[in-house]
């Protein structure tokens, strides 16, 4: 008997005891008891082989589910990790799938790295895209930069063209230069000399073609270059003696205004001056520029190798010479090098580097020749007349160096130093109380520019002159090369500055009356080629009796220079002619004895004896 329920839950071994021995028997009794149970095992056996069949058939049942389920979940699993090995695989092949199937949707590990490798597909794509772009742009950019560098390489070529042509062709006739010429020379020398044939070197010289050019301006004179350019290409084209080449290069521009021709195949002097004879014909013809006929001189000088020289530098200068003789003694046929023209052009040549070094104040002088008019007994004017005293060689006569500077183009610097000193030596002599009314002074073409009229207003006003004092002698061949120029700058030299202007060697050109008449002259003067012929030829005479009937009827002031006797003086004096100029009166005087002969009027003697 216990009065503790010995099922509570809550009642221990300990209370249970303690609550036994505190309670006297009151309250509640609860017993405990043990009951003991015994079951035979056949009886348990053959009570559960009934249901055992039932338990193994759920068990197996039970176990196949549990396989399936397994198999499902390990499924589930596993294709979704073949799915990325797959694409893992491909992109270490290099074969980055376009739109890959990845397990995305599935919120596990597995989504998880499904949507790493699907972002980085994803951004594989976007530089794989990125890069074919910028393939293409880099392609795009190489094609570019590949046609750039074919256009710099086509210039490169074309400018080394140009070059090439530049250094060996002249740019105005598309000839060879000197520097083409001489390679050229050099070769075919050589073969010439090992066949043991001769070889020619023709030069032409082109003698105006420097006026032109300062006178009708160079277009004209580029026009005339090339004109003359093509007609000595076509001549020996069909020459027998001279290659046949579509473009033959026997041609070269050498010098400004001369050409060069090598004639190689000739067997004889002869065939050289033969060529040289057809090329003067085909150039004598007029040459028309701008409706205008113009013409030039040609000079011609041959020299053939080895017999007058062994290297190229040498023939040509051989050939020079030959041009040099040529156009000193003006030979309208070729001339052909001897030993003879090498000394005196070698004179030429020394001339010409003495005149570039010379100090014009101390070497250079003024002679003036009185001009008489006879019917007052009065020196009305006298004409400047340049000296050289040159330091070694003395006094060189004019006929010497004058062509030298107009060839060399010195004359520009020579004749403004001869305009001032004339200029100079008035005004000294109007200080000294000497009157000279005016005086004259000789203007070439190539002086003729913008800047010599306004050297001459400079002049005038520099030395303090009456414009009137001062004289500009113009050669009538100057008058006719560029009227519409040549007239513009006359009338500013007459009308505006005030000179007086004059026309020397009237005759001997090539001008009109009509052009005489236009231009705004005040005197004529008569040629001394013309009074030389007149006493021993009439035709002379009558003609110096119509250049000075011309001169009257348009109102000029007739001269007549180179007057040297009584006789001449006489015929002159029925022809009509006052104003006298030549060494019956008097030679070209330095500018102290011009002041002594105009003081001393010692003419009037002689001009007395001749009217007796």
């Amino acid at each position: 008997m216990s009065p503790v329920n010995p099922s509570d839950s809550s009642v221990t071994y300990a209370n249970y005891n303690a609550s036994v021995a505190q309670d006297a028997g009151t309250g509640a009794r609860f017993v405990a008891g043990y009951v003991e149970a015994g079951i035979q095992l056949s009886a348990l056996l053959a009570s559960m082989a009934h249901n055992a069949l039932t338990i193994l058939a759920g068990v197996t049942i039970g176990l196949l589910i549990a396989l399936l389920l397994i198999r499902s979940a390990a499924r589930a699993i596993s294709q979704p990790l073949e799915q990325l090995a797959e694409v893992a695989h491909a992109i270490t092949q290099d074969d980055l799938p376009k739109d890959p199937r990845l397990p995305v949707n599935r919120h596990d590990e597995v989504g998880e790295i499904a949507m790493v490798l699907k972002g980085v597909i994803d951004g594989a794509h976007r530089i794989t895209a990125k890069l074919d772009v910028d393939r293409t742009l880099l392609s795009m950019k190489v094609d570019s930069a590949s046609k750039k560098l074919n256009k710099a390489e086509e210039q490169i070529t074309r400018t080394r063209s140009q070059m090439k042509r530049v250094a060996y062709f002249d740019p105005v006739t598309g000839l060879p230069n000197r520097r083409l010429m001489l390679e050229q020379l050099a070769m075919l020398m050589q073969i010439a000399a090992r066949e043991r044939r001769h070889l020619g070197v023709l030069l032409i010289d082109l003698y105006g073609l420097r006026r032109i050019n300062d006178t009708l301006g160079r277009d004209v004179a580029d026009s005339m270059l090339r004109e003359v350019s093509e007609r000595v290409v076509d001549t020996i084209r069909h020459s027998d003696v001279i290659s046949h080449d579509e473009q033959p290069q026997d041609v070269s521009r050498v010098g400004n205004d001369e050409l060069c021709i090598i004639l190689h195949g000739i067997s004889a002097p002869d065939d050289a001056e033969a060529t040289a004879i057809r090329l003067l014909a085909a150039l004598q013809k007029p040459i028309a520029i701008d409706d205008k006929e113009l013409q030039l001189s040609f000079y011609m000088g041959i020299a053939l190798a080895p017999d007058h020289a062994k290297k190229p530098e040498e023939l040509v200068r051989a050939a020079d010479v030959a041009v040099n003789h040529a156009r000193e003694n003006d030979l309208k046929a070729p001339a052909l090098f001897n030993a003879a023209m090498d000394e005196a052009g070698s004179e030429r040549f020394q001339l010409e580097l003495d005149l570039r070094k010379a100090n014009f104040d101390q070497e250079l002088v003024l002679h003036y020749q009185p001009q008489i008019d006879t019917e007052t007994g009065r020196v009305i004017g006298a004409e400047a007349l340049v000296r050289w005293n040159h330091p070694t060689r003395g006094m060189v006569p004019p006929f010497k160096f004058i062509p030298i500077a107009e060839e060399s183009g010195q004359i520009l610097a020579l004749g403004n130093w001869i305009l001032n000193q004339a200029c100079r030596d008035i005004a000294d002599l109007k200080a000294r109380g000497v009157a000279l009314p005016k005086v004259s002074v000789n203007v070439s073409a190539p002086q003729l520019t913008q800047d010599f009229v306004r050297d001459v207003r400079d002049a005038v006003i520099r030395h303090q002159l009456q414009p009137e004092e001062l004289e500009l002698e113009l050669t009538e061949s100057l008058l006719v090369q560029n009227m519409e120029t040549v007239m513009e700058r006359l009338t500013t030299l007459r009308s505006d500055v005030g000179t007086r202007l004059s026309v020397d060697d009237f005759g001997t050109g090539y001008s009109s009356l009509a052009y005489l008449s236009k231009f705004p002259l005040d005197e004529l003067k008569v040629d001394r080629s013309f009074v030389m012929g007149m006493e021993s030829d009439e035709t002379a005479a009558k003609v110096t009796g119509a250049i000075i009937a011309i001169g009257r009827e348009l109102d000029l002031e007739v001269v007549v220079e180179g007057v040297d006797s009584p006789a001449q003086f006489h015929r002159l004096r029925e022809l009509g002619a006052n104003i006298i100029q030549g060494f019956l009166f008097s030679k070209p005087l330095p500018l102290a004895e011009l002041e002594r002969f105009i003081v001393d009027s010692g003419f009037q003697d002689i001009l007395q004896e001749l009217r007796r």
